[in-house]
């Protein structure tokens, strides 16, 4: 393991040595649309990792998805993070004076519930 990890460490090291003396170009400037690409390519390989339960049911006659356990399993895995960030975004905003606790209130409570553009009809403070 140790020698692995000293070839590596030669490698890397050959690698910035020859950046720094000219031998490698920097990195060409990324397309503007990069960014955009790789949302989409999230978006894709999340699509097709969430739907391979289900494909697997109808394709290879699987065990059925338990659809309640699927959607509660997605929802404590997901919403803890998003109350957190939520919580911590307006803690900063009031901490850093940006909002006044009063102003935030309803901010938070219409995201919480998913109803911020209906509720409060402009973009979010959070």
């Amino acid at each position: 393991m140790d020698y692995v990890l000293l070839r590596l460490r030669r490698w890397f090291s050959s690698i910035y040595a020859n950046f720094e003396n000219g031998i490698i170009s920097a990195p060409r400037t990324f397309h503007p649309d990069l960014p955009k690409r790789g949302v989409e390519l999230f978006f894709a390989i999340s699509g097709f990792i969430l739907g391979i339960p289900f494909a697997s049911h109808f394709l290879r006659q699987d065990a059925r998805v338990d659809l309640k356990g699927y959607f509660l399993r997605r929802l404590t895995r997901l919403e803890p993070p998003y109350f957190i960030s939520l919580f911590v975004w307006a803690a900063d905003q009031i901490v850093m004076g940006h909002r006044s606790r009063t102003e935030m209130g309803p901010h938070l409570l219409a995201s919480f519930v998913y109803l911020h553009n209906l509720v409060l009809a402009h973009s979010t403070a959070l």
